[in-house]
């Protein structure tokens, strides 16, 4: 086992990811999350401020922080600037990603959850990619429950998030999430011991998906 073995989990908002994640982190599993990743270099990379500075102004920041809610309500109804910000936030945080991976030992699992991994492309660094499935209906009665998110910001990250058919079918394991917790458990286990068994192989030096994708050109 040359490398750690690189799972991403993918899923639109209020679909499970944390729910499966947490199962992960249960058996010892490393998970990184996308959204902290990024709004760690938001704050600590001055290029990165820079340029999301000029492409807000400087209500982008308070003090040393990142203002989320401002940042949010700019993208999230503004298609063109969310791409604009993912252009230059999601080159630093798949540097960070790397570098988990690399310090990693051989044979463990290292985990990446983020809500766009197909739509960005980013999934061609993982061996294998995990998609949550869930539908809006049960994503907003979850919301009903906890009151996250607003009807109106809830409805824009769901648009942004979407999945498409052919998004569904390029996942290598699709967990359904619309009946009951104890069942989304159940299936997650499941699919968390295979994982751990692929993960024992030995690994090529380039990650699974990345090699497949290039195999169907």
């Amino acid at each position: 086992m040359s490398r750690s073995f690189r799972l991403g989990i993918t899923g639109k908002i209020g679909s499970g990811k944390s729910i499966f994640s947490g199962l992960l982190r249960e058996q010892g599993i490393t998970v990184l999350d996308t959204d902290a990743l990024a709004k760690e270099v938001m704050v600590s990379d001055a290029e990165l401020r820079s340029g999301l500075i000029s492409l807000f102004g400087p209500d982008t920041y308070t003090g040393d922080k990142l203002n989320t809610s401002f940042l949010a309500s700019q993208i999230f109804t503004d298609e063109e600037k969310r791409l604009a910000v993912e252009r230059i936030v999601h080159p630093k945080v798949t540097e960070l990603l790397e570098k988990n991976f690399a310090q990693a030992k051989a044979g463990t699992i290292v985990a990446v959850e983020s809500a766009l991994l197909l739509q960005t492309g980013y999934d061609e660094i993982f061996d294998a990619l995990i998609l949550i499935s869930s539908s809006d209906e049960s994503v907003f009665e979850r919301n009903k429950t906890i009151q996250k998110f607003s009807e109106e910001d809830l409805l824009a990250r769901l648009h942004d998030q979407a999945f498409s058919q052919e998004d569904e079918a390029d996942a290598d394991f699709t967990i359904a999430n619309d009946s009951t917790l104890e069942q989304f458990i159940e299936r997650s286990r499941k699919v968390i011991a295979i994982i751990t068994v692929m993960a024992m192989g030995e690994l090529p030096k380039e990650p699974l998906r990345s090699i497949v994708d290039e195999e169907e050109l």
